[in-house]
C-alpha cells in the first residue's frame, strides 16, 4: 500500500536532520519519522527516534496534531539556535521546531499565528490587520474641518460678552482612536522556571512562570 509523504531537511543551530510525514488520503497527518539526527548510538539520535515514535502511536491512536502541538511547542533545551528555515527563523528546541514545522503544514493559520509560525498566509494576515490599524488611525485623526468652531453669544446677565466653543461631535464619545487588539505575534518567553523547571513568559517587567506562578524579575 503507498501513501503520500513530505520530507523536510532542517537545521537547528548547525545540527541537521530530516522530518518524513506520511500522510492519509484526506491529506492528514497520520505518522512522522526523524532520520538522520546526530550520529548513529548517540544519545541525541536515540531520544528523538523516541520521540517521533510515541508521536506516531499518538496520532494513529486518534490524539488531534492541535493537541500535541501545543504540548511540544516551545520547550526549550538544547540544541537550540537559529534555523534555516524563514518560516520558523528560531528554534527552542528540536521537539519545538519539528511541532511548529508540523502545524505550518497541516494546521489552520490562527493557530500558526498564534505560534508565530511566519507562513505566507500568516504573513499575508498580518500585514493586512497593519494596513486596516494605519488606515483607521488615518480616518480617526482629525482634520481642518474636525477643528472646533468659535461662537459668540449675547450678554450673560450684566451686559457683557461670553465666548465658548462648540465642540465636534464626536468628541462626547472619546478622543482617542477606537484600539483593535492585537493578536499574539509569537510568545515573549524568558528563562526556565526555577521552582517547576517550566517556561516563563513575559509580564511587564517580569518573568510569570504559567505553570506555577512563579515570578521574577520585579525588582
Amino acid at each position: 500500500r503507498e501513501r503520500q509523504s513530505l520530507t523536510h531537511k532542517f537545521s537547528i543551530g548547525g545540527h541537521e536532520g530530516y522530518i518524513t510525514a506520511g500522510m492519509y488520503e484526506d491529506g492528514s497527518v497520520g505518522e512522522i519519522f526523524l532520520t538522520d539526527i546526530g550520529k548513529e548510538g548517540s544519545t541525541l539520535r536515540g531520544m528523538m527516534n523516541s520521540f517521533a515514535t510515541a508521536i506516531l502511536i499518538a496520532l494513529q491512536y486518534g490524539v488531534p496534531l492541535e493537541t500535541l502541538v501545543r504540548k511540544f511547542s516551545y520547550m526549550r533545551f538544547e540544541p537550540e539556535g537559529m534555523t534555516s528555515n524563514p518560516e520558523i527563523p528560531f528554534a527552542k528546541s528540536m521537539p519545538d521546531y519539528i511541532m511548529r514545522w508540523l502545524a505550518s503544514r497541516f494546521l489552520d493559520v490562527d493557530l500558526q499565528e498564534e505560534l508565530g509560525i511566519l507562513t505566507p498566509a500568516v504573513r499575508a494576515r498580518q500585514a493586512a490587520q497593519e494596513a486596516a490599524s494605519s488606515h483607521l488611525g488615518d480616518v480617526a485623526s482629525p482634520g481642518p474641518e474636525d477643528e472646533p468652531t468659535q461662537r459668540t453669544t449675547e450678554g450673560n446677565g450684566n451686559g457683557g460678552r461670553s465666548t465658548g466653543q462648540a465642540l465636534p461631535a464626536t468628541s462626547a464619545l472619546t478622543d482617542e482612536p477606537p484600539v483593535i487588539p492585537a493578536r499574539r505575534k509569537g510568545l515573549d518567553l524568558g528563562p526556565a522556571c526555577q521552582q517547576c523547571g517550566g517556561m516563563m513568559q513575559r509580564t511587564g517587567s517580569c518573568y510569570t512562570c504559567s505553570s506555577c506562578g512563579f515570578n521574577t524579575g520585579c525588582g
